[in-house]
């Protein structure tokens, strides 16, 4: 669509309940922490913007329903078929039940310190010599860092490579890679490899 009306742009409607499903989804799957969708992503050359992210459902049905427009609800969004749907129609209400309070900016707030400070450990990293003129990563520069840094640059350059699915397990398994004496490639997801060959991590 965005190819056929000549558009650079997408906006999407994501609010700061699906933000807050999100949090949690990622907390519970261990694939980063507390970790959210951002208000702008690039997505294959399309710059996707969600301008709705701090609104919560409630207030945007409110302002819908005062204004007089009709809205369109997905009827699969209140069905148990997918774990998100669970998260949503289970999960959080029984949370909200047991903390006797809507836990949603409680989540949304953590994320936002959590991604403070991991942008300030990023800033760090942008002083390293992390990567060679290939884009590699540089192992004897890579094993200097602290765990939790190199952590975040294994994340950071599997996300740059379109590896989508980056659980704890697969960052553990990348990160043992810096141990000459095991096996020099792991499995990534789509059939793709993280190998360490001459000092170097890189995918193939």
């Amino acid at each position: 669509c965005a190819e056929k009306h000549r558009s650079s742009d997408v906006l999407l409607a994501h609010h700061a309940d699906d933000q807050a499903e999100t949090i949690l989804f990622n907390l519970m799957r261990g694939s980063g922490g507390l970790r959210g969708m951002r208000f702008r992503t690039q997505i294959e050359g399309l710059q996707v913007i969600r301008p709705l992210l701090l609104a919560s459902r409630s207030n945007i049905t409110d302002y819908l329903t005062k204004s007089g427009y009709s809205y369109r609800e997905d009827a699969s969004n209140a069905e148990a078929i997918a774990t998100r749907n669970r998260l949503r129609n289970e999960a959080i209400p029984l949370l909200n039940e047991i903390m006797g309070r809507d836990i949603r900016p409680a989540l949304i707030r953590a994320e936002e310190i959590s991604q403070a400070q991991q942008n300030a450990l990023r800033e760090l990293l942008d002083w390293t010599k992390l990567k060679d003129p290939q884009g590699r990563i540089f192992l004897p520069y890579f094993i200097t860092l602290s765990p939790a840094l190199q952590r975040i640059a294994l994340y950071d350059y599997l996300k740059k490579h379109h590896i989508s699915e980056i659980s704890h397990d697969l960052l553990e398994r990348g990160l043992a890679l810096i141990d000459q004496t095991i096996p020099s490639k792991i499995n990534l997801p789509g059939g793709k490899f993280l190998r360490r060959k001459e000092k170097r991590l890189f995918i193939s």
